[in-house]
């Protein structure tokens, strides 16, 4: 079985595998694609005021009965989403219960299941909310369009992928033949005899990156040039040579990134990493102005954030008690042992 959200990663390396581990920024995304999928079928009002005042209300309620919790952020972001499809199908039905969205296709003899976030179907419409950076879909739309193509017999389908995060829409339409041919073509390169890795954007994301001859051959590249200033120099001259190192040092960073968390946790763990040690460093504090205006002799006119940080507030009140700062979450950095 393929995944349709796999399938831009397969049309530009075939052996990509998820890892299976959701990330914080998923996470993120699957919260807000509750609160969107909910808001659809329960018909909340329209409009990001409205939303507000009614909506958001019931989306915390909702999310403290679940044991979810929901950032003021997340709910407008999703409101923006609702209102869209709402003004985008008017009057007409659309489905967001994931047992509604839930399709499947079976193309080049395999089954290729996923789950849309809305449908309308009178509309020949269906809907995918993504959060984060503006990529590219057009290959899981096309899946989901051969889908919604064959469960409500139509000939066209148009896939509209919402961007939340930037407010903005990209849309794809598709004839069966041409979405089917898409796909197909992922399925026959991802099915051959040990297809070809390539070196992409998403390597990070893949569970083989680690153990890739592509990413291997990529960044021995860049490592073995950068000693020979000459060599160095003459591989960069061409647009194609240019590239190939920029591909093979973004791969060495990404190495990078893995070895310090690697040596973060054994740090942690008590073990010893010569040359290199780990610093706690505590949030930025936030002060509500509010309460600070209750307790400081401060002109308001000039305080008009909802609040300001830890240093501002400092500034007005030097005594600030550490009752009312509001402190996020600190961070563990990995720094090299200074030689003396």
């Amino acid at each position: 079985m393929i995944r349709p959200s796999n399938l831009p990663k397969l049309a530009v390396c075939p052996q990509y595998e998820g890892s299976g581990t959701p990330s914080a920024a998923a996470e993120r995304g699957t919260r807000i694609d509750a609160i969107f999928r909910e808001r659809i079928e329960r018909g909340i009002e329209r409009g990001i005021e409205r939303g507000i005042e009614h909506g958001i209300e019931h989306g915390i309620e909702h999310g403290i009965e679940h044991g979810i919790e929901h950032d003021q952020e997340e709910l407008e972001i999703a409101q923006w989403a609702v209102d869209y499809v709402r003004n985008r199908c008017g009057f007409e039905e659309v489905y967001a219960h994931e047992v509604d969205c839930r399709v499947g296709a079976v193309i080049g003899g395999l089954d290729i299941t996923g789950t849309m976030d809305a449908v309308c179907p009178s509309m020949h419409l269906l809907f995918d909310l993504k959060t984060g950076e503006i990529r590219n879909y057009r290959e899981q739309m096309a899946a989901y369009a051969v889908a919604c193509m064959e469960t409500f017999h139509a000939t066209e389908w148009t896939a509209v992928v919402v961007f939340a995060d930037q407010k903005e829409i990209r849309e794809h339409r598709f004839r069966r033949d041409e979405a089917e041919e898409i796909v197909r073509e992922i399925v026959v390169a991802r099915t051959q005899e040990n297809p070809s890795p390539t070196v992409c954007e998403y390597c990070s994301w893949c569970s083989k990156f680690s153990a890739c001859q592509a990413v291997t051959a990529s960044a021995n590249l860049a490592l073995g040039l950068v000693p020979e200033a000459d060599r160095f120099q003459r591989a960069i001259a061409t647009p194609d040579g240019l590239a190939a190192f920029l591909n093979g040092a973004r791969i060495v960073e990404e190495w990078a990134e893995l070895a310090k968390a690697e040596a973060k946790k054994r740090i942690m763990a008590g073990e010893t990493v010569p040359g290199w040690r780990i610093q706690s460093r505590a949030g930025a504090g936030r002060v509500d102005v509010q309460k600070l205006l209750a307790i400081a002799e401060t002109n308001p006119t000039k305080l008009f954030p909802k609040t300001v940080s830890e240093k501002t507030a400092r500034e007005a009140l030097p005594s600030l008690p550490s009752s009312i700062i509001e402190r996020g979450e600190g961070t563990i950095a990995l720094n090299q042992t200074k030689k003396k």
